[in-house]
């Protein structure tokens, strides 16, 4: 009797180790036809569109959510144009992830006329085809960029300033966002929105004049920037009137 209990343990113990679970089903996005950034865009009606077809769009993410500066959104940008995208979920991807997104069924809006597309699944509608393809930043000035073609671009400004002084970017006490003028030498001027969630919020504004890479934005007819990372920020050179700068070479938090 021993004996034949220990033979069926055995046997059991067999099936058990020799037994294969199926895997997962794998998460295949459909391609459809790929479009250009700027042809999607093209597509926009003025209200509410939905994209009925089977498109895919490709391109490079500008932003990511690490630092607090961006929250369930990233930017993507291909060599058409660029463009804001809400997301379903936070988290998933990151600067220099080369993604493709089917967008059948997206609904594309806009927030005070920047163009987005709404309500993304990374998980079902994102597929990841690269990392470490870094956009170099559009070498603009603030009278130079424009509304319709720029918008959410990644950009770097040459010769900017903020005009307060001894303010920070945000107010990280109450978590609310701030809001700054940069300004260059001719009186041209951008406003600087940043969250207070960032984690160079409470950092005081630079005083000098110098270079700042960030994503323009526009809210009706007033242009807009959002700094992605506070090393981007290097204004530690004489101001527009010849005063000494300092304090803006990414000298907050990491």
């Amino acid at each position: 009797m021993k004996n034949i209990i220990l033979i069926l343990t055995v046997i059991s113990l067999q099936f058990s180790c020799n037994k294969k679970y199926d895997n997962p089903p794998a998460n295949e996005v459909p391609v459809g036809e790929i479009i250009s950034i700027g042809d999607l865009k093209d597509m926009f009606t003025g209200s509410v569109t939905v994209i009925d077809s089977n498109y895919s769009i490709v391109g490079n993410i500008t932003t990511e959510e690490t630092n607090g500066a961006f929250y369930k959104e990233i930017y993507m940008e291909d060599l058409s144009g660029a463009i804001k995208i809400q997301l379903k979920a936070s988290g998933g991807l990151y600067i220099g992830d080369s993604i493709r997104i089917n967008v059948k069924d997206v609904t594309m809006s806009e927030y005070g006329d920047l163009i987005q597309l709404d309500n993304i699944d990374v998980d079902q509608q994102v597929v990841k085809i690269a990392t470490e393809k870094f956009v170099e930043p559009f070498e603009s000035s603030i009278n130079q960029l424009s509304i319709n073609e720029d918008q959410s671009r990644l950009v770097k400004l040459n010769d900017v300033e903020f005009t307060e002084m001894g303010m920070t970017y945000a107010d990280a006490i109450n978590l609310t966002t701030g809001s700054r003028i940069l300004s260059d030498c001719n009186g041209n001027t951008i406003s600087v929105r940043t969250s207070g969630y960032a984690n160079f919020a409470d950092d005081t504004l630079p005083s000098g004049k110098g270079s700042v890479i960030g994503i323009f934005t526009i809210y009706n007819s007033e242009k807009q920037f959002v700094i992605r990372d506070i090393n981007e920020v290097k204004l530690d050179s004489a101001r527009c009137n010849g005063s000494s700068g300092g304090g803006g070479s990414g000298s907050g938090s990491c």
